[in-house]
């Protein structure tokens, strides 16, 4: 059998399992368990309504709510319980699961973008882009069955505009995480700058 044989017969079996777990991901995207949140005292999003202000699906919507805002202060407090093998920690490390500090970051980068359209009263419309990332630090390591509680702080924002937020991710009561600063434009949802 000749390689370009082989190469279009490989090709062709990845591209139609691709379209299965597609159709299984767009199956299972609004079917969420009826008591996912009973145990989370004082919800105000759950993951359907976070989808009406992040355009993140499946696997990128890691958060699973928004649990506190306080606008006197500027912040908000958002949830996500790591599963006993949750995706973010598959490989990563074998026999020793830990989630990675990117996903991490991540976590307080979408609860930035939530407590932006709090801050907005839900006008803020485009997508939030982040420019820089400074003065993380990670102190402990979050592990599979952990409740993470990403609470993020607006440093700067003026309405609609540029705006800087800081961040910590607490585990069981302990710090895990810290980022001092994550800077961010809203760009709008037709340009591709």
């Amino acid at each position: 059998m000749s390689s370009t044989r082989i190469f279009l017969l490989v090709a062709g079996g990845l591209g139609i399992l691709y379209l299965i777990i597609s159709k299984l991901q767009r199956e299972l995207a609004d079917k969420e368990p009826k008591d996912r949140f009973l145990r989370l005292a004082g919800i105000l999003l759950n993951r359907r309504g976070l989808k009406r202000f992040l355009p993140h699906r499946f696997t990128a919507l890691c958060l699973d709510g928004v649990i506190g805002y306080d606008p006197i202060n500027r912040e908000l407090k958002t949830v996500r319980k790591l599963g006993r093998w949750p995706f973010e920690m598959l490989g990563h490390f074998p026999g020793r699961s830990l989630l990675p500090g990117h996903w991490q970051i991540e976590l307080c980068c979408l609860s930035g973008v939530m407590l932006y359209q709090f801050l907005n009263d839900g006008k803020a419309k485009g997508f939030a882009i982040f420019r820089t990332v400074d003065g993380v630090k990670f102190k402990e390591s979050a592990n599979p069955g952990d409740q993470l509680e990403i609470t993020v702080r607006v440093e700067y924002h003026k309405p609609l505009r540029p705006f800087v937020f800081s961040g910590e991710i607490k585990s069981g009561g302990k710090v895990i995480m810290t980022v001092s600063k994550i800077s961010g434009i809203v760009i709008d949802k037709t340009t591709n700058t």
